[in-house]
């Protein structure tokens, strides 16, 4: 009986949140205006800065570094890592033999990253011996070597570039463009990512600003409707 009874509660039961009272919320520009103004820190974009910079891609370099390793012990190897984690092989496959083609990948995967990084710190040498130290020297750098510079939109610490895949090392990734300015340090790096290695230049930096209203139109009414919505479900006898 409890066993049903709780069944049949479970079924009644609705949980609601804010989103269910959204379509109830009256738009009136008055009071979404009056809701940007008194709640500006909110819409606060943090300071942001732009890069320049040179990628050396994993992919540009794993089909040498598998090569390299299939003339090295790579097999045994693989092996050796995988009676090293026992049971836990898990972790990178169903099986024993989907966790030994993962362990290969990774391994193959790491020397492709160091000599991406190698590659990246030969490109910065060059680069630092240029004198004098400019902003343009990454892009004559880049043309001597080869390769080709990008920009990077701006970005904040907290969310980064989106264009580059810095994946665990975003903290320090985002420490080093930060530290970058245009009359100290112009060019950081190798700093390597999770599918390559970078070298980069400072571009520009962008203070921390206020949008105004109608810039932002959307994102507040967005905000609005949300914060409405939330009272809305606070209030007895209000029907989603």
């Amino acid at each position: 009986f409890y066993t049903r009874e709780r069944q049949e509660l479970q079924t009644e039961a609705v949980m609601l949140n804010a989103s269910n009272y959204v379509a109830q919320v009256k738009m009136d520009p008055a009071l979404v205006t009056r809701f940007y103004s008194n709640r500006l820190a909110d819409f606060r974009i943090p300071e942001r800065v732009q890069l320049r910079y040179v990628e050396f891609p994993l992919t540009n370099y794993y089909a040498a570094a598998e090569e390299e390793l299939m003339k090295t012990n790579l097999n045994e190897v693989v092996d050796m890592n995988l009676q090293r984690l026992g049971t836990n092989y898990v972790q990178f496959g169903a099986t024993p033999e989907d966790a030994k083609a993962k362990i290969r990948t990774e391994i193959i995967r790491n020397r492709g990253l160091n000599e991406a990084r190698r590659r990246a710190n030969e490109f910065a040498t060059h680069l630092l011996e240029v004198e004098p130290a400019r902003p343009g020297n990454l892009e004559l750098v880049g043309a001597t070597n080869g390769v080709t510079v990008k920009s990077s939109a701006p970005f904040d610490r907290k969310d980064g570039p989106k264009e580059l895949e810095i994946g665990a090392n975003a903290a320090s990734f985002a420490n080093a463009a930060f530290a970058l300015s245009p009359t100290n340090d112009l060019f950081a790096g190798p700093l390597v990512g999770q599918n390559g290695a970078y070298v980069i230049g400072f571009d520009k930096r962008i203070p921390s600003e206020i949008p105004p209203y109608d810039q932002i139109q959307s994102k507040v009414e967005q905000a609005y409707k949300e914060y409405e919505a939330a009272g809305l479900r606070r209030t007895p006898g209000t029907e989603a």
